[in-house]
């Protein structure tokens, strides 16, 4: 591949989860993969993967919840790679609680984690969009923007805004040749996954295992989602073959959205 045609990739919130997994998937394929983190040692470990050892890569520490934080993200990547051709927005779920636990401090934390990383990564992030191959933005959201979840208050209302964001940037960004999409992952194995179990857990006086089996019975492939089969979901989307498709939302969910 020519070098102008070289494929970078920025993951935001890469060092665990569903983040570290698209970010080694890519590097794995073969490009050039920037991932960010908030938490050294965190940051230092998921360097440390097999699948960034024999290819270009960085590790960027920052607080994507503050403009500053995003900012010197997307800026640190494009100086170690001289160009930026997808990013990939994703900066973790809002805590879980219903309307009546969240004051305005918590709405305005959900506010900056979930919608303003989006807003500002990609305002940065697009002057070195506009010159990429393919140039791509992919965003993380969840599968609450189709069917909201008990005790999610914050995910329900955000993430929707988020996918509002990312619809009317397709349109926008679709005449510079630039897509804009979202993947929304269900249930998922992650460490988030675990918690959200032990919160609804605590708030109906059952355990985490109860509420593992009782979400798994609703999935109609019967069992938890992998980080990989998100990460495919998103390297699709990355790539030339998803070239005419923006403007959407994929669902990961093992058909549980079309389920309810």
């Amino acid at each position: 591949m020519a070098a102008t045609q070289r494929r970078t990739a920025l993951v935001l919130g890469g060092t665990s989860g569903l983040g570290l997994a698209i970010a080694t998937a890519m590097a794995d394929e073969g490009w050039a993969t920037a991932i960010v983190g908030h938490q050294q040692e965190r940051l230092h470990t998921a360097a440390a993967h097999k699948a960034f050892r024999h290819r270009p890569s960085t590790a960027i520490l920052a607080d994507l919840d503050t403009d500053i934080g995003c900012k010197s993200a997307v800026d640190t990547a494009v100086a170690a790679f001289g160009g930026l051709d997808v990013l990939i927005v994703n900066n973790g779920g809002p805590p879980p609680g219903d309307f009546a636990d969240l004051d305005g401090a918590a709405w305005q934390r959900g506010v900056d984690r979930t919608l303003l990383s989006a807003v500002r990564a990609i305002d940065a992030a697009l002057p070195s969009l506009r010159k990429g191959f393919h140039p791509r933005i992919v965003l993380l959201t969840s599968i609450t923007t189709i069917r909201p979840r008990p005790r999610l208050t914050l995910s329900n209302a955000l993430r929707r805004a988020v996918e509002g964001l990312a619809r009317s940037l397709a349109v926008e960004l679709a005449p510079q040749g630039i897509t804009v999409n979202c993947v929304a992952p269900g249930f998922t194995a992650t460490e988030r996954l675990e918690h959200l179990f032990a919160d609804a857990a605590k708030a109906k006086g059952t355990t985490a295992a109860q509420e593992r089996a009782e979400t798994i019975a609703q999935i109609p492939l019967g069992r938890l989602c992998t980080p990989a089969e998100v990460a495919a979901a998103v390297l699709w989307l990355a790539s030339p073959a998803a070239d005419a498709v923006t403007g959407q939302t994929l669902a990961v969910d093992g058909g549980w959205s079309a389920s309810g």
